[in-house]
């Protein structure tokens, strides 16, 4: 039988398939799902199918992949009731179930991003998935995880969770770990509301399904898609996304193993551990996993001897407890007791039970022995590794997940229900269904009477034992609970007409209970107390004596100190002025505080265990933070506000001359410009190209812009001027060192490449860079995107051309700066005194760029700005400036305004007749007859006029240039010169067309 099983483990290996693996995307992502024991394939498959649906149609992605992790019982349940005990207290058993899941979802995770789902005793197994996976191929950024219901102390990697109060099982498991010694859940940080049925199920509130998915989906789904959105890919070494683990001899023997015992044990126990010890030799696996493979009972009596302390039953009841706690299933108390060697056949039989003794009279039980008013504490776990409880809220309504769980609700710790009610905390260990006792007792030093009311589900209380004659059971409040008062309130059940006493040190009182119910209520100074109840009926039955251990805090915490840690760099010295919405809020340790609050605006953006919470501010407004401190009473202590004002481009790239000027192509210079109302600490600003060079920190500081131009055009362009919001980085600072006296610098920094670079604005941080402002990039324009080297300026039939080096200028009222349209040439009318050369700089530095206009335009004032061609308007009987660049400096031109098209047309203006020095002509035009108090012939909203311009009289010397005006104005306005010829004069003219309106 033996060599007949080694044969088929190394036909499996010979033959094992070689799989291939698709690569590892970085789009998408894989969600998966590990499940409690005592599941079966099936329900597994179906609840991941279920969570991926409800994600898919709250979110609305499709890109995101659910995949079953399963987590396979074994030996009908027995061997993973073990593994959870062992789990439970920080150890594993075997290490089988964590590779086959791994060997399991190698081939279907095809993402780089992974998030671990887990639930119950699934938990247990994404902690150590993570904890393998990170070590195997799987970059911690690309993978997180995400636990519900969950029994473990912490999650792997810093991981979110969701645990309700209303959690039977973990309540439950919180009183066994208390008892003995294991790790304690995490705390609950959310109450889903029991789902119909389960009221008066002892294990209800847990299941994954109806529990949680089905009482909280928006916040699971919520959860999930932050967690997601956070992860980053990340490169995947091998053959597919992660390393599995070798399927060895080891493992292999292991597996035939379950293969033969599990469906055996399913049908009979004994029939299971026969068939494991005959399995047992195959293959060389460690002697442990021989060993809890047959169930031997030597190893057994051993393992659980290191879990468990104390007489066997009380082993059983723990194993029993934990078992039910983490997992919810049907096994009875004998199914454990059976592992534990005790309640086998053939045990001795219990002693035959000794009559009832004849009704005593009734009188008070003994008084059950007064603890210590202050006892030592219990032990607590240790939650020096635990993750910070952080659950974070919609900020628009309160309600947590995507479109919000009706019903469910999140839980504020340290909140104390009214202790006069009777109700407990519940930041304490509170457990679920417990409903609020209405108390009117009141004890004194002696003793005290009362009267009984409420009810609740029954629950024993640590060290609790009872009778078979006379119950009791105390309801509320939980054990450890916290009170913010020193009148605390206590009920619970107990056998109908039982006489209950109670007693506080020296403080005793008696109440009988009605139908079963009792209370009590003490005054109680602050610190820690334990109170001691006990029963006893007419005939001298008595109750075990259970204690109940309450904290009475009457103290604050210490308010903390908050402070955002990018105001540390803030880009203004007067207030916190900051360049993203994406912060890093963070305190000291507030004495006494069991938790924190984030507060947002005067609204909760999330609770903590932890010092630290990113938050997002709002853009373009001051977004107000205050943390609060809170104690496990429900005592608060609120820091100072701390505000932070987010603008997102104060600081733009607003003008570069790449190309220098005529006299030397190194004279450059970039300009940067302030588009915030407030004063900028330049400190932590740099200017680099994405390659690195040229890499220039800035200094000083940079008022706002504050326009001094007049109608678009700088009023003196031979005398340019510092205008407040622009900071000049010279190269050679001999261009245009008057413009350096208002604000700037001179550096050497590397020359600027005529092929093109991408320029960047940084916020400088400590904890890395955000880019404020950018030019494109290289290939949207195949290299800068706008000015050059001599591009045309203007032009004369008898002088010829002009060219000049134009800068490449942000465009007026541009958005991003990565665009090519937010970007033109220096339009020449606005420029620069001479260079070194006393050529033209037809640049701004240091001033407003130029208003962008074209070859030919016109307006008048008081507007400051001409229409686009061909667009409307309506101008007034004002002084009029034409533009002309296509016309050389220093040369005659005329203009006129005409009302029509070129060719069926009439002159409005009479023209204007100038040799200017410059390109531009400003002028009086007559437009009453159009426009005005009474005009002539008014003109009519969608009615088309034009200007035209034309350039030269004629050669130097000559006398012509009257006669080029009479004909160019014949040509306008006939279509005919004045000798009936039905060309212009010359083709050295332009004309604007545009249509009157509002």
């Amino acid at each position: 039988m033996e060599r007949a099983l080694g044969l088929v483990v190394v036909a499996g290996i010979l033959i094992a398939p070689v799989l291939s693996f698709a690569s590892c995307i970085s789009e998408g992502a894989t969600v998966i799902y590990v499940n409690g024991i005592l599941t079966s394939k099936g329900n597994a498959k179906d609840d991941t199918g279920l969570l991926g649906g409800v994600y898919e149609i709250k979110t609305g992605r499709k890109d995101i992949k659910f995949i079953n992790g399963y987590n396979e019982s074994h030996l009908a349940g027995g061997a993973d009731i073990l593994q959870s005990i062992a789990q439970t207290f920080g150890s594993s058993i075997s290490d089988f179930d964590l590779k086959t899941i791994l060997i399991q979802i190698h081939p279907q995770v095809t993402t780089q991003k992974i998030l671990l789902v887990g639930h119950s005793q699934g938990t247990f197994y994404t902690n150590a998935l993570y904890e393998y996976l990170t070590k195997h191929g799987v970059s911690p950024a690309s993978i997180a995880v995400y636990n519900l219901a969950t029994p473990a102390g912490v999650v792997a990697g810093n991981g979110n969770y969701l645990t309700s109060a209303n959690d039977k099982l973990i309540y439950r498991l919180r009183e066994v770990n208390a008892k003995y010694g294991a790790v304690q859940p995490l705390a609950a940080n959310v109450i889903i509301p029991l789902p119909k049925g389960e009221e008066n199920d002892e294990w209800g509130g847990h299941h994954f399904s109806s529990s949680y998915l089905g009482g909280a989906p928006g916040r699971i789904v919520s959860d999930i898609s932050k967690t997601l959105n956070a992860l980053k890919p990340g490169n995947a070494a091998g053959e597919g996304c992660f390393e599995p683990p070798e399927r060895n001899l080891a493992y292999k023997a292991q597996e035939l193993a379950f293969k033969v015992a599990d469906p055996a044990a399913v049908a009979a126990k004994p029939a299971a551990i026969a068939v494991a010890k005959a399995a047992a030799p195959v293959g060389q696996f460690a002697s442990s996993a021989v060993n809890f493979l047959a169930y031997e009972q030597e190893w057994l009596s051993k393992e659980i001897e290191l879990v468990f302390s104390g007489p066997s039953n009380r082993k059983t009841a723990a194993a029993f407890s934990i078992a039910k706690a983490l997992y919810g299933s049907s096994l009875e108390q004998s199914d454990v007791a059976d592992l534990l060697n005790e309640g086998q056949a053939g045990a001795a039989a219990a002693p035959p039970a000794a009559k009832r003794p004849p009704p005593a009279p009734r009188k008070p039980p003994p008084a059950p022995q007064a603890p210590p008013e202050n006892p030592p504490p219990a032990p607590e776990s240790d939650d020096s590794a635990a993750k910070p409880d952080v659950q974070t809220c919609d900020e628009g309504g309160g309600e947590c997940g995507v479109g919000g769980d009706e019903g469910a609700a999140t839980i504020s710790p340290g909140t104390t229900n009214d202790a006069s009610s009777g109700a407990s905390s519940s930041a304490g260990s509170g457990g679920p269904g417990a409903s609020a006792q209405t108390d009117t007792t009141s004890a004194s030093s002696t003793q005290a009477s009362s009267t009984t009311s409420g009810s609740g589900s029954p629950q024993a209380s640590s060290g609790q034992a009872t009778s078979s004659a006379v119950s009791l059971a105390i309801v509320s409040p939980a054990d450890h609970s916290f009170f913010a008062t020193t009148s605390v309130a206590f009920a619970g059940t107990t056998t109908a007409g039982a006489l209950v006493f109670a007693a506080y040190g020296a403080t005793t009182a008696t109440t009988t209970a009605d139908a079963g119910e009792w209370a009590f209520s003490f005054v109680l100074p602050e610190g820690n107390h334990q109170l001691s109840f006990s029963a006893s009926d007419d005939a001298g039955n008595s109750s075990a004596t259970s204690t109940r251990s309450v904290t009475v805090d009457l103290s604050a915490p210490v308010a903390p100190a908050l402070a955002i840690e990018e105001c540390a760099y803030s880009l203004s010295s007067g207030f916190c002025l900051l360049a993203t919405t994406t912060v890093s809020v963070s305190w000291d340790v507030a004495s006494g505080a069991s938790h924190y609050g984030l507060w947002k605006n005067g609204a909760l953006l999330a609770t903590t265990t932890a010092t630290t919470s990113a938050a997002v501010a709002i853009e373009n407004a001051t977004t107000t933070f205050s943390v609060v401190a809170y104690d496990m009473a429900g005592h608060a202590a609120t820091s100072t506000e701390q505000e932070a004002f987010v603008s997102l481009r104060p600081l733009i790239i607003n003008e570069i001359a790449w190309m220098g000027t005529k006299a030397s192509s190194e004279d450059e210079w970039i300009e940067v410009k302030n588009v915030s109302p407030y004063t900028l600490d330049l400190s932590r600003v740099t200017l680099a190209a994405s390659d690195g060079a040229p890499y220039i920190p800035l200094s000083g500081t940079l008022a706002p812009s504050i326009a001094k131009e007049k109608d678009g055009i700088h009023p003196n362009f031979n005398n340019p001027h510092i205008t407040d919001g622009f900071f000049l980085i010279e190269r050679r600072s001999e261009v245009v060192s008057l413009a350096l006296s208002g604000g700037g610098m001179a550096v050497a920094f590397d020359q600027l490449s005529d092929s093109g670079e991408e320029l960047r604005l940084h916020w400088e941080t400590g904890s890395g860079t955000t880019t404020v402002d950018t030019t494109p990039a290289l290939a949207v324009c195949n290299g800068w995107c706008a000015g050059g080297i001599d591009l045309f300026l203007g032009h004369s039939l008898y002088v010829g051309t002009t060219t000049a080096h134009r800068t490449m200028e942000r465009a007026r009222a541009a958005g991003d700066g990565a665009l090519a349209a937010s970007w033109q040439d220096n339009d020449a009318y606005s420029r620069t005194s001479g260079d070194a050369g006393n050529n033209i700089i037809s640049g701004t530095p240091g001033w407003q760029n130029s208003a962008g206009i074209g070859d030919i335009a016109w307006y008048c004032s008081p507007d400051v700005l001409p229409p686009s061609p061909g667009g409307s308007y309506k101008p007034m009987t004002s002084e009029c400036t034409y533009f002309s660049r296509f016309i050389r400096e220093s040369t005659f031109r005329g203009a006129a305004l005409y009302r029509g098209t070129p060719g069926a047309a009439s002159r409005v203006s009479k023209g204007a007749f100038s040799f200017d020095g410059t390109i531009k002509v400003i002028t009086v035009d007559d437009l009453s007859s159009i426009v005005g108090a009474a005009p002539t012939n008014p003109a009519s909203t969608g009615e088309r006029f034009f200007i035209a311009v034309w350039g030269d009289g004629g050669p130097p010397g000559s006398n012509s240039y009257g006669v080029y005006i009479k004909d160019f104005d014949s040509y306008f306005q006939t279509g005919l010169d004045t000798n009936g010829n039905a060309t212009p004069p010359h083709h050295h003219y332009r004309t604007f067309e545009w249509t009157w309106g509002p």
